[in-house]
């Protein structure tokens, strides 16, 4: 557990909650997974297809997943934004949805199972 010192005293400081890159992924049901899957090979623009390449090679370098991470948000916020735009998501939904895959994992509840 790593330690800080506030006013010359050590205290232990916790650790950030933390997912297994399996427990992120299962975040997004199956279908989201194939349709993210897909739209890295057929997104209509270049960047965007190399944007998802480049989320998923970063999820399986991790050795944990921290849902406050401004890396980990920005990449769910893509990945939902993806769904949206595929129609999987409803954008009225997008917020809530985003919400549900970057809520801390002690009040998370799994959505899916690969």
């Amino acid at each position: 557990m790593p330690t800080q010192v506030i006013t010359g005293v050590i205290v232990a400081r916790p650790d950030p909650p933390s997912l297994t890159q399996l427990e992120f992924a299962s975040r997004f049901s199956l279908e989201e997974q194939v349709a993210l899957d897909i739209a890295m090979e057929t997104a209509p623009n270049q960047t965007d297809r190399s944007t998802l390449r480049v989320i998923e090679k970063n999820l399986l370098r991790a050795t944990s997943v921290d849902v406050a991470d401004p890396r980990t948000v920005l990449g769910a916020t893509i990945c939902v934004d993806t769904l949206v735009a595929a129609g999987l998501v409803p954008p009225q939904d997008r917020d809530a949805r985003l919400a549900a895959i970057l809520t801390p994992p002690d009040t998370a509840v799994v959505t899916s199972i690969l």
